[in-house]
């Protein structure tokens, strides 16, 4: 009411003595610290998102409020300063701590940041943000096992949090740690069954473990949990089974993402999804369909017209196929993709091969340190017997990549072609195809 009149010193007279009695109403606390700030008051502002913290609001606009008042702060120093002077007891107070390491971390100071955090756990063992702020820093640092140790730490002191749960076992899932992350979604999943994110996230662990299974039932779950949600969870079915080996999942997936489109056909994502599935089905038809549908949606893409040339190649519709590419071409003349792949099909379907081989040429030259142009390139040199040419892109091509299984290959086929067998078969021999 007094801010409405234009009396802002009652009105942070006000904020002031609710902040003071430490009532839990999180907007007055939002608004007061915001007053402060825009006043130039930063030590002031993190008081009052401190008083905020202690009277139990920890929540993550408290935090995200501090965060934009120490990003702003030229001098992360002096603010350190005048907040051991304006936060009450700040050498006894975990909150205190925890700010400080948000004026460190946005100083760059990222090992203050750390000593804070600590001591704040050390003051408070049962400081849930706490732990969850020092595992993220040192996953920012590179040091995952110590912020994996962390969040055992949180575990140990009898802290069962969601987002504990769930950031261990991203960080285990990094690690190539699957069980161990695993187990730890399944207990972010108890605590709030069906998160989507969190679901599949836990799907795909499952899926890396080779146990189907259990991802599949975790998204059908998914899907019969949240109704009000059917759209996504369909999504996310249609697309693990539309991933997997078999042709009796890849119809399942293909029906369900087609009720998908149903409800949003503007998805490109999922349009996609669907023209590859049913390519992988040779139900060139509806490739096409899902294909044209994708490029009336993405009318100003390449990889959708590549997508149906595709589709035209392999159901030998040469004709079509071409006149995709042509088309493509004149609307993408500076992306070196469609020069590329015009002038790839075309020599591979002995269609004006010289047109083709300086449209390759053309391509590498826009994108030199393309390792698929160069490679392609030297491909084309070999399908025209220039064996000497193609020798000389290779050698580029893996010099750029010295680990690329297509290059090595390419190169083998190259000497294979030269009668060059001893050279050839150590190429080949050395490519993982």
């Amino acid at each position: 009411m007094y801010e409405r009149k234009g009396r802002k010193d009652l009105a942070l007279a006000c904020y002031r003595d609710i902040v003071k009695e430490r009532r839990r109403y999180l907007p007055v606390y939002l608004k007061l610290g915001q007053m402060y700030h825009e006043d130039g008051k930063d030590a002031e502002a993190l008081w009052v998102y401190s008083e905020a913290l202690m009277s139990g609001l920890e929540d993550a606009s408290v935090y995200a409020a501090a965060e934009r008042v120490v990003a702003g702060s030229r001098e992360p120093q002096k603010l350190a300063d005048k907040m051991r002077k304006v936060l009450p007891e700040a050498e006894r107070s975990h909150t205190y701590y925890s700010l400080l390491a948000l004026v460190y971390r946005s100083a760059g100071q990222s090992e203050r940041a750390v000593e804070a955090l600590e001591k704040a756990l050390q003051l408070n063992a049962n400081f849930t943000q706490g732990y969850l702020r020092l595992a993220w820093l040192y996953a920012e640092l590179d040091k995952r096992d110590k912020a994996i140790d962390v969040l055992k730490r949180a575990e140990a002191n009898g802290i069962r949090n969601f987002a504990v749960f769930r950031s261990m076992g991203e960080l285990l899932a990094q690690g190539g740690r699957l069980e161990e992350a695993a187990a730890e979604l399944e207990k972010a999943n108890q605590l709030s069954p069906w998160q989507y994110e969190t679901t599949l996230r836990l799907a795909d662990v499952y899926r890396e473990l080779k146990r189907p299974g259990r991802a599949e039932e975790l998204l059908k779950g998914g899907l019969e949990a949240n109704p009000d949600d059917a759209a996504r969870w369909m999504f996310a079915l249609g697309i693990f089974y539309t991933s997997e080996g078999s042709q009796r999942d890849l119809a399942r997936g293909i029906e369900i993402l087609e009720d998908y489109v149903a409800l949003t056909p503007d998805d490109a994502g999922v349009l996609r999804v669907l023209s590859l599935a049913y390519l992988r089905l040779k139900d060139y038809d509806r490739a096409t369909l899902r294909a044209e549908q994708l490029i009336r949606l993405n009318d100003k893409e390449l990889d959708p017209r590549l997508l149906l040339a595709g589709i035209h190649e392999e159901a030998r519709r040469l004709k079509e196929a071409e006149s995709v590419l042509r088309e493509a071409m004149g609307q993408f003349r500076d992306m070196p993709e469609s020069a590329r792949e015009l002038g790839r099909f075309l020599i591979a379907h002995r269609r004006k091969t010289g047109e083709g081989i300086l449209l390759l040429e053309r391509a590498a030259a826009k994108a030199p340190k393309d390792v698929q142009t160069q490679t392609i390139l030297g491909w084309g040199y070999e399908r025209l017997k220039r064996y000497d040419k193609a020798v000389e892109v290779l050698e580029k091509a893996r010099a750029l990549a010295p680990d690329n299984d297509r290059v090595v290959y390419t190169l083998g086929v190259v000497y294979q072609a030269m009668g060059a067998h001893d050279k050839a078969e150590a190429e080949i021999g050395r490519a993982h195809v």
